[in-house]
């Protein structure tokens, strides 16, 4: 199988539910005051892209070169946080004119899992990227999934969009990509920080035959020449377990 791929500075581009209750944590009391991060709500509704301008272009060219039946072709998100990165995707490839079928987000909505104890960390890492932090639930005060994801939904506003909630050995069965008619990936983006919540993300998109030959993917937190929370483990573990070839594609920050 041969995949394209984006090298990036900060990140590496390689060529349901129920309405529970979540849960609350103590990561917004910390974060609230000296963060002014892009949230429903919060800030410009016209977000920008930043190192997913490459991604935008190669798909672009992609589709436009019918390399893919794009428009039948899903997107995948995994690490949807407060949507900002879907609503700017969204944007972008709706003025590209780069058509896909489904937009697909897979987050807890309640921070991030614990990170396996034998996975390689940073200093950073310490820092943020501990169990419970991240919560897009604590940071708004909306801790009804259904509720949360009505506001996620109407922020990121385009129709195309549907949510996975849940943790990923939890929410990522067997069934629920036929259950929830998924297509093969046009594009994955991996913004989920960790190497356990990568990897289980990807063996699951692989195990579902999802990542077919032309699936761009995109791996967010990755720092050049450095390590964070693990997660540059995860595309190297992905290629070895699954033969993979992946070809370099450009560059971006």
């Amino acid at each position: 199988v041969s995949l394209c791929a984006l090298w990036m500075h900060w990140s590496l581009l390689l060529q349901v539910l129920s309405s529970q209750t979540l849960s609350r944590g103590s990561w917004a009391t910390n974060r609230r005051a000296s963060h002014g991060l892009h949230v429903p709500g919060r800030g410009s509704r016209e977000f920008k892209l930043n190192w997913q301008r490459p991604a935008v272009e190669h798909l672009q060219e992609t589709c436009r070169r019918h390399e893919l039946p794009c428009e039948s072709f899903d997107m995948y998100e995994f690490g949807v946080y407060g949507g900002r990165n879907m609503r700017a995707l969204s944007l972008a490839l709706n003025r590209s004119k780069v058509p896909f079928r489904q937009f697909w987000g897979f987050d807890s909505f309640e921070g991030l899992p614990q990170e396996s104890k034998h996975t390689q960390r940073s200093a950073v890492s310490e820092k943020e990227w501990q169990a419970g932090m991240w919560s897009i639930a604590d940071y708004l005060g909306v801790w009804s999934a259904g509720k949360l994801e009505a506001k996620l939904k109407k922020m990121i506003s385009d129709p195309r969009v549907e949510f996975v909630s849940g943790w990923y050995n939890e929410s990522l069965t067997s069934t629920v990509a036929a259950e929830r008619n998924m297509r093969p990936a046009l594009f994955v983006e991996v913004d989920c920080d960790l190497y356990i919540s990568s990897v289980l993300a990807l063996d699951w998109m692989l195990s579902q035959r999802l990542i077919v030959p032309g699936t761009l993917i995109a791996y967010d937190d990755i720092l050049t020449g450095g390590s964070l929370s693990g997660q540059p483990q995860a595309p190297r573990a992905m290629v070895a377990k699954s033969h993979l070839t992946v070809t370099p594609v450009g560059h971006g920050q």
